[in-house]
């Protein structure tokens, strides 16, 4: 037989709330003169929102980090393979300049310019 009523209503809880759920209730459960029985869900709920607001922009703002970072060192790689290809500077070639031109190629790789 199907439940009904609120329980059935409920969604499942992400595995990052069932984990902050896990820290913080043992915390509530060792302090039951704060909260009743009643309020306890409502204060378990509140701070996993509150905790949830600061984590998941900053958890948003490394993971375009980490893209960014990734990207960078695709290009890097990339820049390698293309110097490795095309090897030694050809003879009477400035090694100074052809060294520059590198260190712009590297640059570009790393931050390129503004489009």
């Amino acid at each position: 037989m199907p439940e009904s009523g609120p329980a059935a209503t409920k969604p499942a809880e992400s595995p990052l709330r069932q984990q902050l759920r896990a820290a913080i209730e043992p915390t509530l459960d060792e302090h039951p003169e704060h909260n009743t029985i009643d309020q306890h869900e409502c204060v378990v709920t509140e701070i996993i929102s509150g905790v949830l607001g600061v984590v998941l922009p900053h958890g948003k703002f490394l993971g375009d980090q980490l893209r960014q970072a990734e990207a960078e060192v695709q290009r890097v790689i990339a820049l390698y393979e293309q110097w490795v290809k095309a090897g030694s500077p050809p003879l009477g070639t400035s090694l100074s300049r052809w060294w520059d031109a590198r260190l712009v190629e590297l640059h570009d790789a790393i931050r390129p310019p503004a489009t």
